[in-house]
């Protein structure tokens, strides 16, 4: 019997890495919090950003390696430039209207206390990231590496591998609106609250990402949001203290 080789089953190895990640993510984010409660936050912290680095810069490069081994091109999976005219201006258009807005909220943060205490509010109703929220100097360090590496490799993952590999089998809106409940679900460590407030930037990528044709745009934009979101936890608890006493003494 001739048994041939198709190069198109090298998509299924990052698709059976990423699903199997998002199966077991529920029982490692349950024993995660648990030690958290029980051990060194710091530590804790620094484990869960390393280990979540080295499996999105081994998950994203297993799928360039992967996509490129099944006879794709780069550009087919979105290392190209966007496309020409309206939708191009599109991509690159949302990504300053995002940076505008966050640079914006970062400086308001800075100077007035309303905005501080509606940046609070929202953390507390927003899900739960304790696993993630950085405190100390060394946690923020880390935590900019782990934006970093999550801008990059989730949209090389999400955005490009998983949308251009469901591409192949259905419209491509379609392959969006998968790879975006894929991206939420990867994220239930924040429990229902935290999935349902990242829904918005997630659509948006993936809107930005089918209208430009390219990832350089929402690989940035991810950077840039994840990061401004440690520099503004760090603004926050800078002020904490001096908030509370300007709070308690206008009481």
């Amino acid at each position: 019997m001739d048994i041939s080789f198709s190069p198109t089953l090298f998509l299924a190895i990052p698709l059976l890495l990423v699903m199997g990640f998002l199966a077991m993510a529920p029982h490692r984010d349950r024993k995660l919090k648990a030690e958290l409660k029980a051990g060194n936050s710091e530590q804790l912290h620094l484990k869960v950003y390393r280990e979540t680095a080295t499996f999105l810069w081994a998950a994203g490069f297993l799928s360039v390696v992967c996509w490129v081994l099944a006879g794709y091109t780069l550009s087919d999976l979105g290392f190209r430039t966007t496309h020409a005219g309206w939708r191009g201006w599109v991509a690159w258009g949302g990504l300053g209207a995002i940076i505008a807005y966050s640079a914006y909220s970062l400086v308001a943060m800075k100077f007035t206390r309303s905005a501080r205490d509606g940046f609070r509010k929202q953390v507390k109703n927003g899900g739960d990231i304790d696993l993630v929220r950085p405190a100390t100097v060394r946690e923020h360090r880390w935590f900019q590496f782990l934006s970093f590496s999550a801008g990059l490799h989730e949209e090389i993952i999400f955005r490009g591998f998983i949308i251009g590999v469901a591409a192949l089998f259905m419209p491509v809106w379609l392959a969006a609106i998968i790879a975006t409940m894929l991206f939420i679900i990867a994220h239930m460590y924040q429990g229902l609250a935290g999935m349902l407030r990242i829904l918005p930037i997630s659509a948006i990528l993936a809107t930005l990402f089918v209208i430009g044709g390219s990832l350089w745009p929402v690989i940035i934009l991810h950077i840039l949001v994840d990061s401004a979101s440690g520099a503004m936890i760090a603004v926050s608890d800078r002020y904490d203290d001096s908030d509370l006493a300007a709070a308690e003494g206008s009481a």
